[in-house]
């Protein structure tokens, strides 16, 4: 059973109220830790990530705490070291129980809301227009649901880790590019396109890799808006997926080492897999750089609603439908994403198919 369970649907409604993306029991470990398996330094209750006016998604964590035996501002001075290694902007510890102003008033100067239950009441209604309650998202029991998935599917689980802590404790947009790709490579024989949680984790994956992508793009972005030379614009996007030049260099001349028989046989240059169809996928997504960042919860509460026992994606899901109709390009995206890693996977394409139908369903509305 999740601990502190109504807390944490009360700031997945408040998240998804403000388009952030939600992720829960994110478990953050040490990168450069030498063990063979690294522990768990400590987890995070509800991450989000919210879209900025500039495009880029900024991290939001969310702490939710009984804190029977502990102070309230102690629990801040936890959240602000933690926000400095995520270099995190916001936070928000959600107690049941009421809290000193000066408690509140030290955690407002670390750029961290102290909120009691019924502070948060206030909170959300004075910062939102209407809390999101019946998204797939805000329900506990997919929730629940996600977390079994070790247990049913045990060989899809190093898919599902990656998804759950693995992503979010790598830092770089491009290595997260190229893992995520990786990752579904590595377990495409025991994707099943008529299981529900095989294709939830695979839209799960996709939205991960189009946060990942939004990143990317928003970084470079005043650079490849103007590469209208589609060698140069190749060449940089290259570059910036293996961490410069001198990266580049070193990795792509290893492939050519080990791929050519002689040491005068052509090889390919190092790219990502069906990379004409990456550099399409890119060029669409600087069409639409400030509806990108919605395109990870669209495809997120998409692969939510595979998370139960009867699969129904009939049009009375409001919550995507009202993100799908608001953000046009954002839709375009996200079915652009879909059919990019289905391809780059080389997994069967009725993954793709059903996505992209609904999504388009939904856009003709």
């Amino acid at each position: 059973m999740m601990k502190d369970r109504y807390q944490k649907q009360k700031l997945l409604q408040y998240f998804l109220s403000r388009n952030w993306y939600p992720q829960m029991e994110v478990e953050v470990f040490w990168p450069e830790s030498p063990s063979t398996k690294p522990k768990m330094i400590t987890d995070i209750d509800v991450l989000a990530l919210a879209p900025s006016q500039s495009g880029n998604m900024r991290s939001i964590i969310g702490d939710c705490k009984t804190l029977k035996n502990q102070s309230p501002v102690n629990r801040a001075f936890w959240l602000k070291g933690l926000m400095t290694y995520l270099n995190s902007d916001y936070g928000i510890v959600l107690l049941s129980k009421a809290i000193e102003i000066e408690h509140k008033s030290l955690a407002n100067s670390l750029n961290i809301s102290l909120l009691s239950d019924e502070d948060f009441r206030h909170y959300s209604t004075a910062t939102t227009k209407e809390l999101v309650t019946e998204a797939a998202l805000c329900d506990l029991e997919r929730w629940d649901q996600y977390f079994t998935i070790p247990s049913t599917l045990p060989n899809l689980t190093p898919l599902f880790l990656y998804c759950k802590n693995g992503f979010w404790n790598e830092k770089d947009s491009s290595v997260r590019l190229r893992h995520a790709i990786a990752k579904v490579q590595n377990v495409r024989t025991e994707l099943n396109p008529q299981n529900n949680k095989s294709v939830f984790l695979f839209l799960e994956l996709c939205s991960m890799f189009s946060i990942a992508l939004n990143d990317m793009c928003m970084g470079t972005f005043d650079k490849f808006m103007w590469a209208e030379k589609k060698e140069i614009f190749e060449n940089d996007l290259r570059v910036q997926l293996w961490g410069g030049y001198e990266n580049y260099q070193f990795w792509d001349q290893l492939r050519r080492r080990l791929i050519a028989k002689t040491p005068e046989e052509p090889v390919a240059a190092l790219t990502l897999p069906e990379w004409s169809n990456f550099i399409q996928l890119v060029r669409a997504c600087m069409d639409c750089p400030l509806e990108l960042s919605i395109v990870p919860i669209i495809l997120k509460e998409l692969a939510f609603q595979h998370l139960q026992e009867q699969l129904s994606l009939d049009d009375s899901n409001q919550f995507i439908k009202k993100l799908v109709l608001e953000n046009p390009q954002a839709s375009k995206c996200a079915i652009l994403i879909v059919d990019y890693i289905v391809r780059a996977a080389r997994i069967p394409v009725e993954f793709a198919n059903e996505a992209s139908a609904y999504i388009m369903r939904l856009q003709r509305q």
